[in-house]
């Protein structure tokens, strides 16, 4: 396996944790031992062109860059970065959790690694979007990072 794909894994495994604290608040620091220990997250479901669905087994991850996500997402900033950064179009109370935690793992990774070049990330994580979304949340993912990164970084 290539190294970057496994922080790939990574990623997607730290947006799957932020949306599982998202949708269950009384989740702890269990839930990240879980996935680090392969008890959670170890599938994901890919639909065919046909519009089926399949569990696909995820590769193995880098787990230090997963904790250091999701521990680094959860923290309050993130979220008003992300809110600060909507347009009219997109009110914060309705935005999808796995948008938000996509969202969040984005702008964490980027305060995380200043030196990682903002396009790399901004492909990385509108890529995770598509895994999810079909239309305009995509696009969201990259304006909202794009912003945020601009105004972390100057």
């Amino acid at each position: 396996m290539k190294p970057f794909q496994k922080q790939t894994n990574a990623r997607l495994h730290a947006v799957q944790a932020l949306y599982a604290f998202e949708v269950n608040p009384d989740a702890d620091t269990r839930l990240i031992y879980q996935f680090l220990h392969h008890e959670v997250g170890q599938n994901v479901v890919q639909e065919d062109a046909e519009g089926h669905e399949t569990e696909v087994p995820l590769d193995d991850f880098d787990p230090a860059l997963f904790t250091q996500l999701v521990k680094t997402a959860q923290e309050e900033r993130f979220s008003t970065m992300l809110n600060a950064c909507l347009s009219d179009n997109w009110h914060k109370d309705y935005i999808d959790p796995i948008l938000k935690a996509i969202i969040r793992t984005g702008l964490a990774e980027a305060f995380l690694y200043p030196a990682t070049d903002a396009a790399i990330l901004i492909k990385e994580y509108t890529d995770l979007a598509h895994a999810f979304y079909d239309g305009p949340e995509v696009g969201l993912v990259n304006a909202v990072m794009s912003k945020a990164i601009q105004q972390m970084r100057s």
